[in-house]
């Protein structure tokens, strides 16, 4: 880059290094302002979990698999951004992951939510596909999924072949 148009550092008194534009740049004295991080952008972010809407008596987390099965899924998952999360797809080229509107869940499901007061809040959930048979259902909020449901056998969505 030409020296013109380049930024000529060098250290201020406290030996910090301080940025200086050369004189025809038009910028001295001026703040360029930061891009603030658009809190609803999360999809270049690691995924977090949330337990606290957790449904106690539909679709529970079976205490006997969670540990063994369940939560080493979770950890990997942790590992990759909700970006890449949403583009691995199946055989079919469809995503494993993404969200279902709540008018496609089964009937019971659909009253659970409304029992639960939750289908006037959303109009879809999230589904996280942990493997082939394993899945878990719940709200994608900046990032962090609330979880609702672990469904081990296709029951919320039925699978339709």
């Amino acid at each position: 880059m030409p020296e013109s148009i380049m930024a000529k550092s060098n250290k201020n008194n406290m030996g910090q290094k301080k940025c200086t534009l050369p004189a025809n740049t038009g910028m001295q004295g001026k703040k360029t302002p930061r891009m603030p991080v658009d809190p609803l952008t999360y999809e270049f972010f690691a995924p977090s979990w949330r337990f606290n809407r957790c449904d106690t008596k539909k679709w529970t987390f079976p205490a006997e698999i969670f540990v063994e099965k369940i939560l080493p899924i979770l950890l990997s998952l942790e590992r990759m951004t909700w970006s890449d999360i949403k583009k691995a797809t199946h055989d079919q080229g469809k995503s494993k992951s993404h969200p279902i509107p709540i008018n496609e869940l089964n009937r019971e499901a659909q009253a659970r939510l409304r029992e639960l007061h939750l289908s006037d809040e959303y109009n879809e959930i999230f589904s996280l596909r942990l493997n082939n048979k394993y899945r878990i259902f719940g709200f994608l909020d900046r990032g962090t999924l609330e979880i609702l449901w672990f469904d081990p056998n296709h029951e919320v969505v039925p699978v339709q072949r």
